[in-house]
């Protein structure tokens, strides 16, 4: 494993423990969203330009005084349980490369749909490449033949994040009381789901900012939304599981238990994945499992005999996806 991605997973299972405190109080839970699209838009009379399927996401002018804008959307319904009322919100973004000094980045929330073709731009990526079938566009929403209502797309004009971008590295976007809003309406409504722009300080030439999308060579600087939410309690019967799609799911019963308890773990496709249990400092107590796992739903017990009373995080990972579970021994 590359060294910056080991930096990358610790800063995830950073933020997951510091929200897992944050809520061993109020009770709540977070979970690691990851990109279901992302894509740039290029400032372009023709509407031909794009990078459906680059490794990097622009947002600002070139030296061109070009405006580049990109788009980026996440599965909210998919990957959260059910009736969950959402908390927080934080966006981590990877900035890769710049030509200028800070400048504000917002987050606009998108009012039409779009897509994400397999249009690869070459290079450092600024110019874009021909846009294939689906792409969006300056133009289009969808290209060739459907267009957004305004050239260079669709979205609220009050932004629902700001922050000031300077050097290379990672960015933290929110928590806002508007991406607040946003997530819960995206959960409770999918199909008015159509993301995020990221919109740069297009003001001065040079401004433009570049950011790794969800196609990039190094998976620990991928774009990565957390979101930590109280969950609404449903019982569902052993036989009446609903099987999800695209994510994992992470339960276990009894909980408060004593000594041992049984997890229900759900993966959407065979992969690699690890099971680990920590004590409330961080140190890891216990791995249950770290191997290749079939899809489907699988059993697993933890032990915890010699183990004091307490609150014990466990978190699953599989296919660059997190899932926290606060466990409670009680002796």
């Amino acid at each position: 494993m590359k060294k910056n991605s080991i930096i990358g997973y610790k800063i995830i299972y950073s933020l997951l423990f510091l929200l897992f405190f944050i809520g061993l109080i109020s009770g709540q839970s977070a979970d690691t969203l990851y990109a279901l699209s992302d894509n740039t838009i290029y400032e372009d009379s023709g509407g031909s330009l794009s990078n459906g399927s680059g490794e990097f996401l622009f947002c600002g002018t070139n030296s061109a005084n070009q405006i580049r804008r990109a788009l980026m959307r996440f599965d909210a319904a998919a990957q959260l349980p059910f009736g969950a009322q959402i908390v927080s919100v934080r966006i981590i973004l990877h900035m890769s490369r710049t030509i200028s000094g800070g400048r504000l980045v917002r987050l606009h929330r998108v009012s039409a749909d779009w897509g994400e073709g397999g249009s690869d731009a070459t290079g450092n990526e600024g110019s874009g490449a021909n846009a294939d079938t689906l792409d969006a566009t300056w133009l289009h929403n969808r290209f060739p033949q459907s267009f957004w209502q305004s050239p260079g797309g669709d979205y609220d004009t009050i932004w629902s994040a700001e922050l000031e971008v300077s050097q290379t590295g990672d960015y933290v976007f929110g928590s806002t009381e508007r991406m607040v809003a946003d997530v819960q309406n995206w959960l409770e409504s999918p199909e008015i789901n159509f993301g995020y722009m990221l919109v740069g300080d297009e003001s001065p030439a040079g401004s433009a900012k570049r950011f790794s999308s969800r196609e990039n060579a190094d998976e620990s600087t991928r774009p990565v939304m957390i979101v930590e939410y109280n969950s609404v309690n449903t019982v569902l019967p052993q036989a009446t599981k609903i099987i999800p799609e695209s994510h994992i799911v992470l339960e276990n019963y009894p909980n408060p238990f004593n000594p041992v308890t049984t997890f229900d773990v759900f993966v959407s496709k065979k992969g690699y994945a690890e099971l680990k249990i920590f004590d409330v400092s961080g140190k890891l107590v216990q791995t249950l499992f770290t191997e290749q796992v079939g899809s489907g739903w699988m059993k697993v017990q933890f032990d915890a005999s010699g183990l004091a009373s307490g609150i014990y995080p466990a978190v699953l990972r599989f296919d660059n996806q997190y899932r926290l579970k606060k466990l409670l021994l009680v002796k």
